[in-house]
């Protein structure tokens, strides 16, 4: 693992000292985490069940072949994402 990485995930560790929940500001701040990784605690971590990854390539792929509007899966956005993902997976087994 690079330090690089090493580095943020211990600073993200450190965030959750004396049973403290950090805000999603705090979570930006950490020098190598983005708005997709952001969306991805909210979506695995937080279990928010309405984080759709517009940023993720994987997701845009998928929704240039199988159209989809996210503002209609609205408040499941996060299965939308999954669904999308699995799909590529299944193009790969093929």
């Amino acid at each position: 693992m690079p330090q690089a990485r090493k580095e943020a995930v211990r600073q993200f560790a450190c965030l959750f000292l004396n049973d403290k929940v950090p805000n999603h500001k705090e979570i930006l701040a950490i020098k190598g985490v983005g708005p997709w990784t952001l969306d991805y605690l909210k979506m695995r971590g937080e279990r928010n069940p309405d984080v759709y990854l517009e940023g993720d390539l994987i997701v845009r792929k998928m929704a240039q072949l199988y159209p989809v509007e996210p503002a209609q899966a609205a408040p499941w956005r996060s299965y939308l994402t999954l669904q999308l993902w699995q799909l590529s997976n299944q193009q790969k087994e093929v």
